[in-house]
């Protein structure tokens, strides 16, 4: 929640910036940077990756709290 009691969401841009850190992570590269025009709040993100039809698990990110 932010100071004046409302509940905070993700947005979409917040979830393709954690997809962008996570391949950077899977590629072994530098992680980006958080971009200046993105809200810096906390809020629940978790965010999973599957790979190829048979939908492998390649990675995961985030909390729920």
């Amino acid at each position: 929640m932010n100071n004046q009691g409302q509940q905070l969401e993700a947005l979409k841009n917040h979830c393709a910036f954690v997809f962008d850190v996570l391949i950077a992570k899977l590629a072994q590269k530098v992680q980006p940077a958080w971009p200046e025009n993105l809200a810096d709040f906390r809020c629940p993100l978790f965010v999973t990756y599957y790979k190829g039809e048979k939908k492998h698990l390649r990675g995961c990110i985030g909390t729920f709290a």
